[in-house]
């Protein structure tokens, strides 16, 4: 959690895609990536990518969408550190040393636009 006032309301209501960068659980192990939140949300159902340390998750119209997993990990490892239901991508990609391979669909990826 970033402390201190920002422009967290103004980046959501002026771009068109919002990727979220966090862990995917806090320093005692406990999940963060949850259905019900215990913080004031800022915009609801504005993120488009969440990209953890873990895996990374892609928000569509059909729900969450896990589109990689770190290098070691399974699905069912992911399904453990989270309280939020998800589909498998039919492509499932591996996070190696950090570093995603996904890629944006063919649609307009100008998050400024």
């Amino acid at each position: 959690m970033a402390k201190g006032m920002g422009g967290a309301m103004d980046l959501v209501s002026s771009v068109k895609k919002i990727i979220v960068l966090m862990n995917l659980t806090d320093k005692f192990g406990d999940k963060k990536f949850r259905r019900i939140v215990d913080l004031p949300v800022t915009g609801q159902r504005c993120v488009s990518l969440l990209v953890t340390d873990q895996a990374v998750f892609e928000f569509t119209p059909n729900g969450v969408l896990l589109r990689e997993v770190s290098k070691g990990l399974t699905v069912e490892n992911i399904r453990q550190l989270t309280d939020v239901e998800f589909i498998v991508s039919d492509k499932l990609g591996v996070l190696e040393e950090n570093l995603s391979k996904y890629e944006p669909g063919s649609g307009d990826d100008d998050i400024f636009a």
